[in-house]
């Protein structure tokens, strides 16, 4: 019986049984598919993200490193100018801009990358493929439970799980906030 007391209907039972199956199945093929990342280094904010986690990056000593990691203008005309120059920002970009953003599970995940794999960046793209593992099962169940037909269910599991987009979401660690 369900929450109000209904009673379930027994029709999904060997649907559960082979989905059961192929889930695990597509996360083997997602894994292998997104192996490769395994080998990219650190590139565009990695650098910076990686900067702050180490201590080599200069953060404001009002500011707390979790609120800097997504931080990319403070407000600062001095900070905003010099981005202007480096080329980071256009040439019309205000000089008081503020632009960060709040992420902290994302940001967790960054520390925890540092204080488990300093020197492994192979470990912390597999740490963000298992990200992608877990959306991948939160999108199949999603299309189970919105009532799909095996078939669908399998089709659009596999679209999704094997799209080019997501590639650089996997593959770019300061991306991670996008799979958490």
């Amino acid at each position: 019986m369900d929450l109000l007391g209904r009673k379930e209907s027994n029709a999904k039972k060997p649907y559960v049984g082979w989905f059961r199956g192929y889930v695990p199945c597509l996360l083997i093929v997602v894994a292998v598919e997104f192996l490769p990342a395994i080998s990219c280094r650190l590139y565009l904010d990695d650098w910076q993200q990686v900067g702050i986690l180490t201590g080599d990056f200069d953060v404001p000593d009002e500011e707390s490193p979790l609120v800097e990691f997504y931080t990319f203008a403070n407000g600062t005309s001095a900070q905003t100018l010099d981005r202007v120059d480096q080329g980071q920002l256009p040439w019309w970009t205000d000089a008081e801009l503020k632009l960060r953003f709040c992420r902290p599970l994302s940001v967790v995940s960054h520390y925890v990358d540092q204080w488990l794999w300093a020197d492994s960046f192979a470990l912390m793209h597999c740490h963000s493929i298992c990200w992608y593992l877990l959306v991948v099962t939160v999108a199949a169940y999603v299309y189970r439970d919105i009532g799909m037909t095996p078939l669908a269910v399998g089709l659009a599991a596999v679209c999704f799980a094997i799209d080019d987009n997501h590639a650089i979401t996997v593959g770019w660690l300061a991306n991670r906030n996008h799979l958490i």
